[in-house]
């Protein structure tokens, strides 16, 4: 089944390390220069950051994205929820 390019996603992960903070605020707010319909939510929580980005599916597919999500998984040593 193929995606609607302008379906909503829902990006979810967990920054347990403060040191680590600055560069994926510095890496959200170049995502959202880029899209326009970006929404990034940070929570903080006694286990760390929990940073919620909404964009859609064809946001997703681009490169900044893909980059970006390949080092969020590098960085945190985990996946990333997507849905």
């Amino acid at each position: 089944m193929e995606r609607d390019p302008n379906d909503p996603v829902k990006i979810s992960f967990n920054v347990k390390d403060e040191a680590m903070e600055p560069w994926f605020d510095k890496r959200i707010a170049e995502l959202d220069e880029y899209d326009p319909g970006f929404y990034c939510q940070m929570q903080s929580w006694v286990n760390g950051v929990l940073y919620t980005l909404n964009t859609t599916h064809r946001h997703l597919e681009h490169e900044e994205f893909k980059k970006f999500m390949f080092q969020v998984k590098l960085k945190l040593g985990e996946d990333v929820k997507i849905r």
